[in-house]
């Protein structure tokens, strides 16, 4: 009997501790299952980011932009130093080599020549290579053409070393594409129009130069002392860090992050909290997680409706779906009115 008992009872006993182990084994694959989600999802959940733009509003206009704005000023007043000589050297080359008037006005002619030829290649090096090298590499073209200007044995040698000038200078502007990286969004169209005076006053200092300079000595001397800016302004930018816009689209991550840093320190700022990643990222990690959170929504509103059973028109469910589809909405809207400011900004500079 006791037998019959035990054996009658061992396998109930059995089934429940199967049942119990099966349980538990259900939960710790569950627990795997929510942990490799987890795992796959970090990067779609993971919104505690930013970018370039972002960090450089958040560290605002400092030290470093204004150290910055009085570079970009040099190099834009080197520019227009260049572009004053050009009547001023003319007459007094005419005479010097006893030119014609179609010979003075090749002089003229040949610089901005030099710069159209110029445009594409340079913009081919500062894409692949960097702003900063580019940059770098264009003034001091433009410090040794224009030195070597002054040496020119002949009238054809003085077209020669004017047309390089005039190559290297078309990488000038690009200047002005680097300084606007570098600058808030509040700052960055007044600071890019007020970088205009440096070139007024490179204007002013040439003219002045050749006041000084073409009584008591002659054309070459002016050459060469036209070159001072640009043996000050060339030291000085060996120093500063490369564009972070052009890193991070590069996939430099971290070659950004550095640059930023470099500008956080000088401004006396802290860098946002987070992980830096392109605009391209984020904007898909945010496309991803909005998609995530309305599947989300629409399920867990479309269960409520079936266990409350209204999913009729009306109902207080449909109201609140209805509420943040208009939400979204909105805020969709708002991002695209701030997308179209921003290229509207563009454009006008």
């Amino acid at each position: 009997m006791d037998a019959e008992v035990t054996s009658s009872s061992f396998p109930e006993d059995v089934r429940e501790s199967d049942e119990r182990q099966s349980m538990s084994a259900d939960t710790s694959n569950g627990r795997d299952e929510e942990g490799k989600k987890d795992e796959e999802e970090t990067d779609v959940h993971d919104l505690d980011v930013f970018t370039v733009g972002e960090a450089i509003d958040h560290m605002g206009f400092g030290i470093f932009q204004v150290k910055l704005s009085l570079f970009a000023g040099m190099i834009w007043m080197v520019d227009a130093m260049e572009m004053m000589l050009m009547s001023i050297l003319s007459p007094a080359a005419k005479c010097y080599f006893h030119l014609s008037a179609a010979q003075t006005a090749l002089i003229t002619t040949v610089v901005f020549i030099g710069v159209f030829c110029g445009v594409i290649p340079y913009g081919m090096i500062m894409d692949k290579f960097g702003r900063h090298r580019g940059i770098l590499l264009a003034t001091i073209f433009i410090g040794v053409y224009g030195m070597l200007s002054s040496f020119s044995p002949s009238y054809y040698w003085l077209l020669i070393m004017r047309f390089m000038v005039g190559f290297n200078i078309s990488a000038a502007s690009q200047t002005i594409t680097y300084y606007a990286e570098f600058l808030p969004t509040k700052n960055r169209s007044s600071c890019v129009i007020m970088i205009e005076v440096f070139w007024a006053i490179g204007t002013v200092f040439e003219t002045l130069l050749a006041m000084v300079i073409m009584p008591s000595l002659d054309w070459r001397w002016l050459l060469a002392f036209g070159t001072l800016p640009i043996l000050i302004s060339v030291p000085i930018f060996w120093f500063f860090p490369e564009s972070p816009i052009f890193q991070i689209g590069k996939g430099d991550v971290d070659g950004a992050l550095k640059t930023l840093k470099i500008v956080a320190k000088s401004n006396n700022k802290t860098l946002p909290s987070g992980r830096l990643v392109s605009n391209e990222t984020k904007q898909r990690l945010m496309a991803l997680a909005m998609k995530e959170s309305s599947q989300y929504h629409d399920d867990t509103s479309s269960d409520f409706e079936r266990e409350l059973g209204s999913d009729r028109e009306g109902s207080p469910m449909v109201e609140v779906r209805e509420r943040e589809r208009e939400r979204d909405r909105e805020q969709e809207r708002e991002r695209e009115k701030q997308q179209d400011r921003e290229r509207e900004r563009e454009t006008a500079r």
